[in-house]
């Protein structure tokens, strides 16, 4: 059974993508699939992914002609296996245990989605962490509504359609990244969520 579906777009990335698959790989869990979406890259990133495969069964390769972060994204969401949904940038690198500790943080909980913390490593080398902001463990339908929405986007959910009509991002609080949460692949599938291939910015992600 999987549990975990680890989904990566990849387009160009020669010069990071092994620092980012090294970290997929030391993940102990082996009731995960890493799914590398290769966004038609025409740098060595194909062949990098190659490598990689014949070191981990647990990678899979999907290369696909150019359509954009989003479209690849939405390909890896088709071949998803596992239980839950982790997105992970081909630039970015993840924690060891990452898909150790948060897997049976979802199970225990019965919860949807995990909100996640990151680091931020500046060109300098130092590195920062980012804590979410909420102080609650655990938030249901109306903490979503009046504590992460406001928190991510910078306005309440009253106003949240009025924004997606033209109303500018004004909010500098949390940054809104998918790779910032882990899903339920439930959720995503019974709502019917996907990316929107004609958005570049990932701060509005999907469509329900």
């Amino acid at each position: 059974m999987i549990k975990l579906s680890i989904i990566v777009a990849i387009y160009n990335l020669e010069k990071c993508l092994k620092k980012c698959l090294d970290s997929l790989i030391k993940q102990q869990n082996q009731e995960i699939e890493i799914i590398c979406i290769n966004d038609g890259s025409t740098d060595s990133s194909k062949e990098i992914l190659e490598e990689y495969e014949l070191k981990d069964r647990r990678i899979k390769i999907i290369n696909k002609k150019n359509g954009g972060i989003s479209s690849a994204r939405n390909v890896g969401l088709q071949y998803a296996k596992g239980t839950y949904i982790l997105f992970v940038d081909g630039d970015d690198y993840i924690d060891d245990i990452t898909s150790d500790k948060l897997v049976p943080v979802l199970e225990q909980n019965n919860a949807d989605t995990f909100f996640m913390g990151y680091y931020r490593q500046w060109f300098d080398g130092v590195i920062g962490k980012v804590y979410p902001k909420l102080n609650k463990n655990l938030i249901y339908e109306e903490d979503i509504k009046k504590l992460l929405i406001p928190s991510i986007v910078g306005i309440s959910f009253e106003k949240l359609y009025d924004w997606f009509n033209g109303e500018s991002l004004t909010s500098d609080n949390e940054f809104p990244s998918v790779w910032r949460f882990l899903y339920s692949r439930n959720i995503i599938e019974k709502n019917k969520i996907k990316f929107n291939e004609n958005v570049i910015t990932e701060r509005i992600y999907c469509l329900i």
